[in-house]
């Protein structure tokens, strides 16, 4: 069953928006193997990293696209 139904009317009185998500089937295994085989260096898509203080501004970059940001990492204390 991959279906889902619910009344149209508390949603849109709501003003619910309903937003699909599309994954490809049995990738991430494969993707993993080969981040642990080394044959993809995942490290070089992180292009901004940012201190937990920051996180704000990380989230405001990444959300929006901005200085060409492939992938921002937010890091903690160490």
């Amino acid at each position: 069953g991959d279906e889902c139904s619910f009344r149209h009317s508390p949603a849109r009185r709501k003003g619910l928006t309903v937003v699909f998500s599309r994954r490809m089937k049995h990738t991430y295994p494969r993707a993993i193997r080969l981040v642990e085989a080394g044959a993809v260096n995942v490290k070089r898509l992180i292009t901004h990293q940012f201190p937990l203080t920051k996180a704000k501004e990380a989230f405001e970059i990444a959300a929006n696209y901005k200085d060409q940001v492939i992938k921002a990492v937010i890091t903690g204390p160490k």
